[in-house]
């Protein structure tokens, strides 16, 4: 009897642990399957709102619910931020002349601003006047664009405390990048002449380019990766024009005023892209200058029969066998390279000057429909040399913007006053005094 109640009880304890096992299990799965914070890869996950739908999805989940009650079977793996855009346009006195009638300037701006809303670039496009403060406007194209004229100009720069007699751009873009953050991008129209008002503007612009210097450092400090692109584009002037002495000159004919679009290099690089210079209406982009921080990596590779040598294998910058070719007798080999992301124009990527390159001479062209260059280098002494070839593209200041600057004495045709000052203001905030700035570096290994 003692033997068969031990064996009795032996198994009710047995069937007890098999009971607790199951339920145990039960409860397990339940739990996971309520787990929302968990992914079936054991990790935290959290709920988030997609940027085009504004629908709730898990990241990691399968099958996840939307807010609309339906099974979303995608994965959300990362979000696209888009830049707030905010648009400036300086309406002091000086700015009159472009916005009297139907004008290039008007044109240029309105086809802008309405490609980046067909784009969907913005997250939301905000429009401003700006003198001496800046002056918020409805956020409506249209209107905004109806209302450039000189009337209208006075009344809102007048009505609401700005000053329009004077033109300090050292201020207009200290004001400009005060109001961007980082995920901003300011596009600033202005004329771009300097008149403190009755002082000779002359004796002030060295104090212009320092000041915009310092301005732009240090919003650098606190974005770093701001880039700016300044288009130069010309229309129809109907006004007064302000010379360095504060001289009233009336003007009739064509001159030149500047966009300046300051934001992060990959919302600016995206921004060139879907809407290019080409796209400009009212007359389009005569000149461009941009700048972005120095060092920047870029894509690149030899270019397989580009010459007579081998690549190494598993490799794209290592040359073996390089000699010369039996057919042209020159020793030659060409790379290609992706500088899309540079923010610079085809005239400056293709310019050997803008390049440093020792022992080799150096060719660039563009390739058609894409932001890829080719270039071709053969030694300077046409014989296969051992080594690294090291090419290096400068950060420089445009020629166009010595070309284009006046002497403030009278509207010149194709010129503005103090132009290269802005210029230079700008640049020296991205280089180092003394040390020649490089956008990027390519290495070539020839063994």
């Amino acid at each position: 009897m003692r033997i068969k109640k031990f064996t009795l009880n032996k198994m009710i304890m047995k069937n007890i642990v098999i009971l607790c096992t199951a339920i145990l299990l039960l409860v397990t799965c339940k739990a996971r399957t309520q787990d929302t914070g968990r992914t079936d890869a054991g990790t935290r996950d959290s709920t988030v709102t997609t940027a085009t739908t504004g629908k709730q999805i898990r990241k990691g989940s399968r099958t996840a619910k939307t807010d609309a009650g339906t099974r979303d079977s995608t994965v959300a793996t990362a979000m696209t931020v888009k830049p707030v855009v905010n648009v400036y346009i300086e309406n002091s006195i000086s700015m009159d002349g472009y916005v009297k009638g139907v004008t290039e300037f008007e044109e240029a701006i309105h086809r802008y601003l309405a490609y980046i809303k067909k784009e969907k670039i913005a997250d939301s496009l905000n429009l401003f006047y700006i003198n001496s403060i800046v002056l918020k406007q409805k956020d409506d194209v249209e209107a905004f664009i109806k209302n450039l004229e000189p009337a209208y100009f006075k009344r809102e720069g007048e009505m609401k405390g700005g000053n329009r007699k004077t033109s300090d751009i050292s201020n207009v873009i200290k004001l400009t990048l005060e109001k961007t953050d980082e995920n901003d991008i300011a596009i600033l129209v202005t004329d771009g002449i300097f008149s403190p008002g009755k002082k000779d503007a002359k004796a002030y612009l060295l104090g212009q380019e320092t000041e915009i210097m310092e301005n732009m450092s240090r919003h650098l400090d606190k974005y770093p990766n701001t880039a700016v692109i300044v288009y130069q584009l010309f229309s129809k002037f109907n006004g007064t024009y302000f010379n360095y002495q504060d001289a009233n000159i009336p003007h009739n004919g064509q001159r030149p005023y500047y966009i300046y679009i300051f934001g992060q290099a990959k919302y600016l690089a995206e921004l060139r892209r879907k809407i290019p210079e080409s796209s400009f209406e009212g007359g389009g982009v005569k000149k461009m200058f941009s700048i972005s921080a120095e060092n920047q990596q870029v894509d690149y590779a030899v270019i397989r029969g580009s010459g007579r040598f081998d690549i190494l294998r598993n490799s794209k910058t290592d040359i073996i066998n390089l000699k010369k070719d039996s057919r042209s007798g020159n020793v030659t080999f060409a790379i290609t390279a992706n500088f899309q992301n540079l923010l610079l124009d085809e005239g400056y990527l293709t310019n050997p000057d803008n390049y440093e390159l020792k022992d080799y001479s150096l060719k660039i062209k563009k390739n058609e429909n894409s932001g890829r260059y080719t270039l071709s280098l053969q030694p300077q002494d046409n014989n296969p040399h051992k080594g690294a070839v090291t090419l290096k593209l400068k950060m420089a200041t445009p020629d166009w913007s010595d070309v284009n600057d006046d002497d403030g004495a009278t509207a010149v045709a194709g010129k503005t006053f103090g132009i290269k000052y802005q210029i230079q203001g700008i640049f020296n905030a991205y280089t180092h005094p003394g040390k020649q700035a490089y956008y990027t570096e390519i290495k070539i290994n020839i063994k």
